[in-house]
């Protein structure tokens, strides 16, 4: 009896251990002193300052959009943005779009593209890092802080 608890206490172990972590979802929550107007506005310059282009920005909504900014990352390309809302919270996500190089196979020699892209909700660790730090860092001097313990995280 012991050694077949054992047994199954090693596999779900060796499991668990093998199993990949997965990125979670490119979203966080921030804390602010002063008002709603006030802080989209320092918030807005913090995206300009750090050299991301404005496409939208409704103050009736509460609501800053940036353009799609390329980065490369390894071997994948991808161009993703800056999503920040201000209600009780600050929200800061992240959206994105990669780019895959296609096989030769699904390539045409008729003008057909190499690249096809898709959407994604979750980028890999290191370049949701390398997105955030500079953001993050801008916030925090400016006595905007994350919640870390309520940051929202993906289901299953």
């Amino acid at each position: 009896m012991a050694g077949q608890l054992r047994f199954f206490g090693t596999l779900i172990l060796a499991i668990q251990l093998s199993s990949c972590p997965e990125s979670t979802r490119m979203a966080w929550e921030f804390e602010y002193p002063g008002t709603k107007t006030a802080t989209l506005n320092s918030c807005k310059q913090v995206l300009e300052d750090l050299g991301y282009e404005i496409d939208v920005y409704a103050p009736e909504s509460n609501l800053v959009v940036t353009t799609a900014k390329p980065v490369k990352y390894y071997l994948r390309r991808y161009d993703y943005s800056i999503v920040l809302g201000v209600s009780d919270r600050l929200k800061v996500y992240v959206t994105a779009q990669e780019y895959v190089y296609k096989r030769g196979s699904q390539v045409s020699l008729f003008g057909k593209t190499m690249l096809d892209s898709d959407v994604k909700d979750k980028l890999p660790f290191g370049l949701q890092t390398v997105i955030i730090n500079p953001i993050r860092g801008e916030f925090q001097q400016l006595g905007i802080n994350e919640l870390i313990n309520e940051r929202p995280r993906s289901k299953g």
